[in-house]
Order: C-alpha cells, then sequence, then structure tokens
C-alpha cells in the first residue's frame, strides 16, 4: 500500500491554558497554601491567571441562609453600590444562586447561559447588577454539599469586551486540578471528626 493511499487524519485544534509566568507562579503558590487561610485567595489568582477580569471574588452559597461574602477583588471603576449590599436581599434573585438552589454540581457557569431570557427587565438588574457596573460574570462554583457550596465570581465591567466561550472552555480545563486543589484543602483545613 502506497503511504500516499492512507486517508488522513484529521486533528482539530485544542484550545488551551497559557502556562506563562504568571499562571505558573500562581499554580505553585496554589499548592502551598495547601490547608491554610491564605488559600482561597490562591484559588482566585489561578482563575485570574486564566482569564482576565475587572473584578473577583468569592462567596459561600448556603441553602437556608444569606451567603457568605469571603473576598472582594474590585479593580477601580466606578461601583455605585456597596459590594457587600449583594448579601443583604439582592442574591435572591441571582441567576447564578438560583442555579445553586437548584442543586447544579461542581462547575463553572456563563451568565449568558444560565439566565432567564428577560434578565436585562429583571428587578436584579435593574435594582442591582445595573448599578454595580458589571456587564458579564463567570462563577466559578464548588459543591461542598447539597446546601453549601463556594462560589468564585469572576466579573468583566462595562468598559471591557465580555466573556467568550474561549474564557469558559479555559476555566473548564482547569477544573479538574482546582477540584483536587480544593478537595485537599477541605481534607487539611476541616477538624478531623
Amino acid at each position: 500500500m502506497n503511504p500516499n493511499d492512507k486517508p488522513k487524519q484529521h486533528y482539530r485544534s485544542n484550545q488551551a491554558i497559557i502556562w506563562d509566568d504568571t499562571m505558573q507562579q500562581a499554580q505553585v503558590a496554589l499548592w502551598q497554601e495547601l490547608g491554610k487561610s491564605s488559600f482561597l485567595h490562591a484559588v482566585l489568582d489561578v482563575l485570574e491567571a486564566c482569564v482576565p477580569v475587572d473584578s473577583s471574588g468569592l462567596l459561600v452559597f448556603y441553602r437556608k441562609q444569606k451567603p457568605l461574602s469571603l473576598a472582594h477583588r474590585f479593580k477601580p471603576f466606578e461601583r455605585h453600590l456597596h459590594a457587600d449590599i449583594y448579601s443583604t436581599g439582592p442574591y435572591a434573585l441571582d441567576p447564578q444562586y438560583q442555579l445553586f438552589l437548584k442543586g447544579c454540581p461542581t462547575g463553572a457557569y456563563w451568565l449568558v447561559d444560565v439566565a432567564p431570557d428577560d434578565f436585562y427587565q429583571s428587578s436584579y438588574y435593574t435594582n442591582f447588577y445595573s448599578k454595580i457596573g458589571v456587564a458579564d460574570s463567570i462563577d466559578v462554583l464548588w459543591r461542598l454539599d447539597d446546601d453549601t457550596a463556594l462560589n468564585f465570581f469572576m466579573q468583566r465591567n462595562a468598559n471591557s469586551n465580555a466573556f467568550c466561550r474561549a474564557d469558559l472552555h479555559t476555566l473548564q480545563l482547569m477544573l479538574p486540578l482546582l477540584d483536587a486543589a480544593l478537595t485537599r484543602h477541605h481534607q487539611l483545613a476541616s477538624p478531623p471528626p
């Protein structure tokens, strides 16, 4: 058989995580901070190394009580409401929080995929979302159990470009590594029974 007669293999391009100095440093810090109080900030560093953002932070979502804010990283842009206002009531209408209540698994969730069709006419958008300067968001949710999850939020403001499918895909590529690190951290940081 002539080698030229073989059927050609069709390869597709893979999207990949850019492993630059920022990502390398973030990964090293992630594993060095396991079991320490600074670990969750190291997770945010890894997420921000994957996908550039204007702001990010961490909330603990609970089924039976209001979310707990653990970290906010707001880069300079105008916010018309204080960061902690979310936990005073708007969270109940947040499409990401509603997704959590429905029992979604650990994963990365882009607002355009989870928001209802009338999101921009909703009271949540009118009374809260439009006033904080955010134009787009992706949340990385890590389930602790049925009633609790860590919610790492990543946001872009109105003066930045929106997220795209490649951003979501990049975060999804990082999820298995983050899941392993978060699981191990939770084992180390939780007191034995």
